[in-house]
């Protein structure tokens, strides 16, 4: 079922209106019922003007957006047979026709599409975090040397100077 919030004010709501009248006349599996808010005589209006032969259905005080958390016109969810939203909500009519016709992803394959992405970030982050590593013990190693290198000098030096100054009060 492609649940669809309008309202008779809307311009895009009434631009998508005939199409979903089409939609529902070529379709036996789709079946269309649009909630929408206002006054009931610019509602009827609408129905009427359009030659909706799907079911409308009036909201009061938005109590059904409330549900959905979505107060924006026009927006659409696909609702499968066990009643559980099947595809994140489409915003706007090229969105709404493309999830009504079946160009639009579910939300498995939305969901499984971006695990896939995150799956691929996550072996390119890998890579990255090897780099990154290998990098770090180099500079541990360089940081190391560094700092090692004038204790050795010096060490060696004051070893070197009193062996010499050994040698030179002996000679």
């Amino acid at each position: 079922m492609l649940l669809v919030f309008s309202d008779p004010n809307c311009g895009p709501c009434n631009q998508l209106a005939p199409e979903l009248e089409l939609l529902h006349l070529r379709s036996a599996t789709l079946q269309i019922l649009m909630i929408s808010r206002g006054v009931l005589e610019a509602n009827r209006k609408k129905v009427s003007e359009h030659r909706l032969t799907f079911p409308v259905v009036l909201q009061r005080r938005w109590e059904i957006s409330r549900k959905y958390e979505m107060f924006a016109t026009p927006i659409a969810y696909l609702i499968d047979e066990q009643g559980i939203i099947a595809a994140d909500v489409a915003v706007g009519s090229a969105a709404i026709t493309a999830l009504a016709t079946g160009k639009g992803q579910t939300m498995r394959e939305q969901m499984q599409t971006r695990l896939e992405m995150l799956r691929k970030e996550y072996e390119s982050g890998q890579v990255e975090l090897q780099k990154v590593e290998r990098q770090r013990a180099y500079l541990q190693e360089t940081v190391f040397r560094i700092t090692l290198g004038p204790y050795r000098f010096w060490k060696n030096y004051w070893q070197r100077g009193t062996n010499h100054s050994a040698e030179r009060a002996c000679s």
